[in-house]
Protein backbone atom coordinates (compact mmCIF):
# COMPACT_ATOMS: atom_id res chain seq x y z
CA UNK A 1 0.00 0.00 0.00
CA UNK A 2 1.23 3.27 -0.95
CA UNK A 3 1.72 5.50 2.53
CA UNK A 4 2.58 8.80 3.19
CA UNK A 5 5.23 9.79 5.19
CA UNK A 6 3.95 12.55 7.52
CA UNK A 7 7.89 12.82 9.26
CA UNK A 8 9.09 14.25 5.83
CA UNK A 9 5.71 14.93 3.92
CA UNK A 10 3.94 17.73 4.80
CA UNK A 11 0.60 19.18 3.16
CA UNK A 12 1.20 22.75 1.55
CA UNK A 13 -2.74 24.09 0.78
CA UNK A 14 -3.21 27.23 -0.52
CA UNK A 15 -6.87 27.59 -0.72
CA UNK A 16 -8.63 29.90 -3.81
CA UNK A 17 -5.17 30.47 -5.74
CA UNK A 18 -4.19 30.37 -8.93
CA UNK A 19 -1.50 28.09 -10.27
CA UNK A 20 1.46 30.40 -11.22
CA UNK A 21 2.58 27.72 -13.22
CA UNK A 22 5.46 25.21 -12.58
CA UNK A 23 8.82 25.53 -11.30
CA UNK A 24 12.03 24.82 -12.79
CA UNK A 25 15.39 23.81 -11.18
CA UNK A 26 18.15 21.63 -11.99
CA UNK A 27 19.14 18.43 -10.27
CA UNK A 28 21.40 19.92 -8.25
CA UNK A 29 19.61 22.83 -7.27
CA UNK A 30 17.06 19.57 -6.07
CA UNK A 31 19.50 17.70 -4.10
CA UNK A 32 23.08 19.52 -3.97
CA UNK A 33 24.12 20.80 -1.10
CA UNK A 34 22.48 24.57 -1.56
CA UNK A 35 19.20 22.78 -2.21
CA UNK A 36 16.49 25.03 -1.30
CA UNK A 37 13.28 23.50 1.16
CA UNK A 38 11.14 25.77 0.15
CA UNK A 39 11.81 24.96 -3.56
CA UNK A 40 7.96 23.77 -5.56
CA UNK A 41 9.06 20.96 -7.53
CA UNK A 42 5.07 19.77 -8.41
CA UNK A 43 1.91 21.68 -8.01
CA UNK A 44 -1.62 20.93 -8.64
CA UNK A 45 -4.40 23.06 -9.02
CA UNK A 46 -8.47 22.75 -9.13
CA UNK A 47 -10.99 25.02 -10.63
CA UNK A 48 -14.63 24.93 -10.46
CA UNK A 49 -15.70 27.68 -12.30
CA UNK A 50 -16.22 29.46 -8.94
CA UNK A 51 -13.10 28.80 -6.50
CA UNK A 52 -9.34 27.42 -7.10
CA UNK A 53 -7.60 25.21 -4.94
CA UNK A 54 -3.66 24.61 -5.41
CA UNK A 55 -1.55 22.13 -3.47
CA UNK A 56 2.21 22.74 -3.79
CA UNK A 57 5.05 20.27 -3.13
CA UNK A 58 8.64 21.78 -1.94
CA UNK A 59 12.06 20.14 -2.21
CA UNK A 60 11.85 19.34 1.80
CA UNK A 61 8.57 17.19 1.54
CA UNK A 62 10.24 14.82 -0.96
CA UNK A 63 13.57 13.14 -0.75
CA UNK A 64 17.01 12.30 -2.66
CA UNK A 65 18.02 9.24 -3.97
CA UNK A 66 19.64 6.32 -6.45
CA UNK A 67 18.93 3.39 -8.07
CA UNK A 68 21.81 1.73 -10.46
CA UNK A 69 21.59 2.41 -13.87
CA UNK A 70 19.21 5.06 -13.47
CA UNK A 71 21.61 7.49 -11.29
CA UNK A 72 20.48 10.30 -8.49
CA UNK A 73 17.05 11.52 -8.46
CA UNK A 74 14.34 13.38 -6.26
CA UNK A 75 11.09 12.17 -5.45
CA UNK A 76 7.60 12.32 -3.16
CA UNK A 77 4.57 10.81 -3.54
CA UNK A 78 1.06 10.69 -1.87
CA UNK A 79 -1.65 7.70 -2.11
CA UNK A 80 -4.75 7.62 0.04
CA UNK A 81 -7.96 6.73 -1.16
CA UNK A 82 -9.55 6.92 2.24
CA UNK A 83 -7.81 10.43 3.43
CA UNK A 84 -7.25 12.45 -0.21
CA UNK A 85 -5.65 15.80 -0.33
CA UNK A 86 -8.60 18.17 -0.13
CA UNK A 87 -8.85 21.20 -3.31
CA UNK A 88 -10.47 23.81 -1.34
CA UNK A 89 -11.21 27.76 -2.29
CA UNK A 90 -14.13 30.00 -1.26
CA UNK A 91 -15.39 27.56 1.30
CA UNK A 92 -15.54 24.94 -1.28
CA UNK A 93 -14.53 21.49 -1.67
CA UNK A 94 -13.59 21.73 -5.29
CA UNK A 95 -11.43 18.38 -5.88
CA UNK A 96 -10.08 15.19 -4.22
CA UNK A 97 -6.80 13.91 -5.11
CA UNK A 98 -6.00 10.42 -4.50
CA UNK A 99 -2.69 10.23 -5.84
CA UNK A 100 0.20 12.42 -6.80
CA UNK A 101 3.95 11.78 -7.65
CA UNK A 102 6.52 13.10 -9.49
CA UNK A 103 10.21 12.64 -9.42
CA UNK A 104 13.16 14.28 -10.98
CA UNK A 105 15.87 12.38 -12.73
CA UNK A 106 19.52 13.55 -13.47
CA UNK A 107 19.38 12.28 -17.77
CA UNK A 108 17.03 14.50 -17.58
CA UNK A 109 13.48 12.74 -16.80
CA UNK A 110 10.59 14.48 -15.69
CA UNK A 111 7.84 12.30 -14.66
CA UNK A 112 4.39 13.10 -12.74
CA UNK A 113 1.12 10.49 -11.71
CA UNK A 114 -1.96 11.57 -10.47
CA UNK A 115 -4.99 10.11 -9.23
CA UNK A 116 -8.03 12.58 -8.89
CA UNK A 117 -11.85 12.99 -8.19
CA UNK A 118 -13.80 16.22 -9.18
CA UNK A 119 -16.28 17.93 -6.57
CA UNK A 120 -19.60 18.44 -6.90
CA UNK A 121 -19.14 20.62 -10.58
CA UNK A 122 -17.30 19.83 -13.47
CA UNK A 123 -13.68 20.39 -12.38
CA UNK A 124 -10.51 21.77 -14.36
CA UNK A 125 -7.31 20.47 -13.10
CA UNK A 126 -3.83 21.62 -13.81
CA UNK A 127 -1.15 19.30 -12.71
CA UNK A 128 2.70 20.10 -13.66
CA UNK A 129 6.48 19.43 -12.79
CA UNK A 130 9.43 20.47 -14.27
CA UNK A 131 13.63 20.31 -14.34
CA UNK A 132 16.33 22.16 -16.16
CA UNK A 133 19.70 21.58 -16.82
CA UNK A 134 22.70 22.46 -18.49
CA UNK A 135 21.91 23.64 -22.23
CA UNK A 136 21.99 20.94 -24.56
CA UNK A 137 22.14 21.05 -28.37
CA UNK A 138 19.36 19.53 -31.07
CA UNK A 139 18.58 16.68 -28.35
CA UNK A 140 15.94 14.09 -29.04
CA UNK A 141 12.92 14.28 -27.04
CA UNK A 142 10.87 11.18 -25.69
CA UNK A 143 7.35 11.71 -24.22
CA UNK A 144 5.00 9.11 -23.20
CA UNK A 145 1.25 9.08 -20.90
CA UNK A 146 -1.40 7.73 -20.20
CA UNK A 147 -4.82 8.43 -18.42
CA UNK A 148 -8.26 6.81 -17.80
CA UNK A 149 -11.60 8.24 -16.71
CA UNK A 150 -14.14 6.07 -14.57
CA UNK A 151 -17.82 7.74 -14.16
CA UNK A 152 -19.15 6.96 -10.52
CA UNK A 153 -22.53 8.40 -10.34
CA UNK A 154 -24.28 6.69 -13.17
CA UNK A 155 -24.91 9.61 -15.67
CA UNK A 156 -22.04 8.89 -17.84
CA UNK A 157 -19.06 11.00 -17.82
CA UNK A 158 -16.05 13.08 -19.77
CA UNK A 159 -12.70 14.31 -19.87
CA UNK A 160 -11.58 17.14 -21.86
CA UNK A 161 -7.74 18.15 -22.93
CA UNK A 162 -7.31 21.49 -22.25
CA UNK A 163 -4.49 21.38 -24.72
CA UNK A 164 -6.68 21.47 -28.48
CA UNK A 165 -8.47 18.44 -27.08
CA UNK A 166 -5.28 16.75 -25.77
CA UNK A 167 -4.55 16.36 -21.98
CA UNK A 168 -0.95 16.04 -21.57
CA UNK A 169 1.83 18.29 -22.69
CA UNK A 170 5.35 17.48 -22.93
CA UNK A 171 7.48 21.13 -23.32
CA UNK A 172 10.75 23.05 -23.14
CA UNK A 173 12.29 26.00 -22.48
CA UNK A 174 8.85 27.46 -20.64
CA UNK A 175 6.43 27.28 -23.52
CA UNK A 176 7.73 25.66 -26.81
CA UNK A 177 5.78 22.70 -27.17
CA UNK A 178 7.49 19.50 -27.79
CA UNK A 179 4.48 17.03 -27.76
CA UNK A 180 0.59 17.02 -27.00
CA UNK A 181 -1.36 13.81 -26.38
CA UNK A 182 -3.65 11.77 -24.68
CA UNK A 183 -7.31 12.34 -26.39
CA UNK A 184 -10.77 13.52 -24.89
CA UNK A 185 -12.30 10.49 -23.08
CA UNK A 186 -15.70 10.26 -22.81
CA UNK A 187 -18.25 6.98 -21.21
CA UNK A 188 -21.63 5.77 -20.14
CA UNK A 189 -23.37 5.42 -17.00
CA UNK A 190 -21.03 3.60 -14.44
CA UNK A 191 -18.53 3.60 -17.05
CA UNK A 192 -14.47 3.63 -17.21
CA UNK A 193 -12.16 3.53 -20.24
CA UNK A 194 -8.03 4.25 -20.49
CA UNK A 195 -5.93 6.32 -23.52
CA UNK A 196 -2.42 5.37 -23.81
CA UNK A 197 -0.45 7.16 -26.72
CA UNK A 198 2.29 5.50 -27.99
CA UNK A 199 6.09 7.17 -26.74
CA UNK A 200 6.63 10.06 -29.25
CA UNK A 201 10.28 11.18 -30.15
CA UNK A 202 11.83 13.82 -32.37
CA UNK A 203 14.69 16.30 -32.48
CA UNK A 204 14.12 19.18 -30.61
CA UNK A 205 16.03 22.09 -32.99
CA UNK A 206 18.12 24.56 -30.89
CA UNK A 207 19.89 24.78 -27.65
CA UNK A 208 17.40 22.77 -24.58
CA UNK A 209 17.72 24.03 -20.94
CA UNK A 210 14.24 22.68 -19.37
CA UNK A 211 11.99 20.06 -19.79
CA UNK A 212 8.02 20.50 -18.28
CA UNK A 213 5.21 17.67 -17.88
CA UNK A 214 1.70 18.68 -17.28
CA UNK A 215 -1.37 17.60 -17.20
CA UNK A 216 -4.24 20.29 -18.06
CA UNK A 217 -8.25 18.72 -18.30
CA UNK A 218 -11.69 19.35 -17.68
CA UNK A 219 -13.26 16.47 -15.54
CA UNK A 220 -17.18 15.97 -15.26
CA UNK A 221 -18.52 16.44 -11.93
CA UNK A 222 -17.90 13.51 -8.95
CA UNK A 223 -15.44 11.38 -11.74
CA UNK A 224 -12.25 10.18 -11.35
CA UNK A 225 -9.46 10.30 -13.74
CA UNK A 226 -5.63 8.88 -13.12
CA UNK A 227 -2.46 9.26 -14.99
CA UNK A 228 0.99 8.80 -15.87
CA UNK A 229 2.71 11.48 -17.94
CA UNK A 230 7.06 11.19 -18.40
CA UNK A 231 9.08 13.58 -20.85
CA UNK A 232 12.64 12.77 -21.14
CA UNK A 233 15.51 15.07 -23.15
CA UNK A 234 18.50 12.81 -24.30
CA UNK A 235 21.64 14.09 -26.30
CA UNK A 236 21.24 10.92 -28.47
CA UNK A 237 18.25 8.67 -29.71
CA UNK A 238 16.54 7.12 -26.42
CA UNK A 239 15.30 3.43 -25.98
CA UNK A 240 13.83 3.11 -22.70
CA UNK A 241 9.71 2.56 -22.89
CA UNK A 242 9.45 5.93 -20.31
CA UNK A 243 6.20 4.56 -18.71
CA UNK A 244 8.15 1.46 -17.71
CA UNK A 245 10.95 3.40 -16.03
CA UNK A 246 8.66 5.85 -14.09
CA UNK A 247 6.67 2.62 -12.71
CA UNK A 248 9.52 0.64 -12.03
CA UNK A 249 11.01 3.87 -9.56
CA UNK A 250 7.49 4.08 -8.29
CA UNK A 251 7.01 0.51 -7.29
CA UNK A 252 10.91 0.39 -6.11
CA UNK A 253 9.49 3.47 -3.38
CA UNK A 254 7.00 1.57 -2.63
CA UNK A 255 8.65 -1.44 -1.65
CA UNK A 256 10.90 0.08 0.65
Amino acid sequence: MWMRDRGKVACALVGAAALSGSASVSLADVCGPGADPNQVLLAISANNGQNTGTFEVTQGMGQCDSEPGVGEFWFWSFFSQTDPIVLSGGGQDIGHVTGLAASIMADPVVSVVYGVQAGVLPTSFNISSSASFAAMTNPTGVASASNTLTDTVGNGGTLTGGFGGKSFRASYNGTFVFHDSEENLSVGAFGSTQSTDPDFSGVITGSVTSATATFDFALSARDISGGTGVFQVVPEPATLGLLGLAGLMMLRRRTR
